[in-house]
């Protein structure tokens, strides 16, 4: 497990501390279950991106995950289009 967060210098395999990394932006990030995609406009200090994956807004995945996928197929479906069904029945 890393117990620290760490840029890595593809060209030279150099670790660099978050805080004290010689780079101007981000453009992309990976690790061992995706490669997403800097989508924030205007953050060129590493210091200012967000790093929340999670957020859409910032940052677009680009590997589908297969299993993510399998559990939606297989989860149950709310059909929207079918009538709600009321308490008590018609009324008589």
């Amino acid at each position: 497990m890393v117990d620290q967060s760490f840029f890595v210098e593809p060209t030279t395999g150099r670790l660099y501390h978050v805080n004290g990394s010689p780079y101007l932006g981000i453009e992309a990030i990976w690790n061992n279950k995706n490669y997403w995609v800097n989508m924030q406009q205007g953050a060129e200090d590493p210091m200012n991106i967000s790093y929340n994956l999670d957020m859409d807004e910032y940052w677009e995945y680009i590997f589908v995950d297969p299993l993510a996928v399998a559990r939606q197929e297989q989860a149950p479906a709310n059909d929207v289009d079918a009538p709600l069904e009321q308490e008590g029945g018609p009324a008589d």
